[in-house]
């Protein structure tokens, strides 16, 4: 358990850390398990430039690479979770159980899903998790209809990762937001990365100012600055990616003037100023064959890639309300439109559970 915090946080924090792990302490003392040793990190006082969830995550996730190395244990699994999420029962099990049945996978998400009613939050609270939730799924769910082949959710407190391969990508990136996106699209491209659907965690949808963007501060905007109408991509801006997508075995045969002239004015603008046609040639002289050629051009066209297609589009066209989007993607998935929020999110949850 890695409690830190920076040299010029506040006395509240550092009085709360000393009694978080005053508490782990006690509750380790109370709770003896011989399958289960807790180990409290102290990474108090961390220089104020870099301390936050990425350095956090880096100091427990190099210990737990340090010691498979002591132990020879390469294929060991490093799980990250986060102090306010919850699991279930069966969560240590079922994670064990996926890598073995998957042996040849490196790394994998794990469902999640935020809390949506209760008494611990207020109902604004919950109505705007609700609709983040439905952003993060909508946002997967476009990608994934359009055939974009690295769609996977990038949630800090829900991944897991074989020892080897952290270390092959230098450990966890040290981003004080987002270091979870970072670090996944740096292993997601390379295959070999899975889903765990048969457990879940369960992430807090907490306002928090810790961080510059992710859950905390879109639920405080979502209330505060948005109310309740939360922006984002529009469907349209996905389509126009996948006519695009849909050409890549043209591309593989011809040049990309022969595809530009049907494309989307925004959408070769942006591929022109970034170089597409030396990197299309450059991909084809280091491919043998189509497969390889597609593969190459999605490392390429990667999700940081996407993301910057996307706010490049929005600079001309607005961004729509996430929760009309979201509609209209699931009419585009064969189901009809929904009433309220909480039902739309519900189904979006079964179609990517299954």
């Amino acid at each position: 358990v890695v409690v830190n915090s920076s040299v010029s946080s506040s006395q509240e924090v550092k009085y709360q850390n000393n009694k978080t792990i005053i508490e782990i302490n006690e509750f380790t003392k109370i709770n003896k398990n011989h399958n289960i040793e807790v180990k409290v990190i102290e990474a108090l006082n961390l220089p104020e430039k870099s301390a936050g969830p990425g350095l956090a995550r880096k100091i427990g996730m190099d210990l737990a690479l340090k010691y498979f190395n002591s132990i020879n244990l390469s294929s060991g699994i490093i799980v990250s979770l986060d102090a306010d999420t919850t699991t279930q029962n069966n969560y240590f099990q079922a994670i064990n159980d996926f890598f073995k049945q998957n042996y040849k996978i490196e790394a994998a998400n794990i469902r999640f899903e935020h809390p949506t009613q209760g008494a611990k939050f207020s109902a604004e609270t919950y109505r705007a998790i609700i609709i983040y939730e439905l952003y993060l799924r909508y946002y997967i769910q476009a990608l994934r209809h359009i055939k974009f082949p690295h769609a996977y959710h990038t949630i800090g407190s829900a991944f897991a990762v074989k020892a080897d391969v952290y270390a092959k990508q230098g450990g966890m990136v040290l981003n004080k937001s987002g270091e979870d996106f970072y670090f996944l699209h740096k292993i997601i491209p390379n295959g070999n990365f899975g889903i765990i659907n048969n457990t879940c965690v369960f992430p807090s949808p907490r306002i928090t100012n810790r961080v510059i963007f992710g859950t905390g501060i879109a639920v405080e905007q979502i209330i505060n600055k948005y109310n309740f109408i939360y922006p984002a991509y529009s469907l349209k801006s996905f389509l126009i990616l996948k006519d695009f997508f849909d050409t890549i075995d043209i591309l593989y045969e011809y040049n990309f003037k022969n595809v530009a002239k049907n494309l989307d004015e925004i959408l070769s603008d942006f591929l022109f100023n970034n170089d597409i046609e030396n990197v299309l040639t450059e991909i084809k002289q280091n491919t043998k064959n189509k497969e390889n050629f597609i593969k190459r051009f999605f490392n390429w066209f990667n999700g940081f890639r996407v993301i910057k297609f996307l706010n490049h589009y929005h600079l001309y066209h607005k961004k729509e309300n996430v929760y009309l989007e979201a509609n209209k993607l699931i009419k585009i998935l064969n189901y009809t439109e929904f009433n309220n929020e909480k039902e739309l999110l519900m189904i979006y949850r079964k179609i990517q559970s299954e």
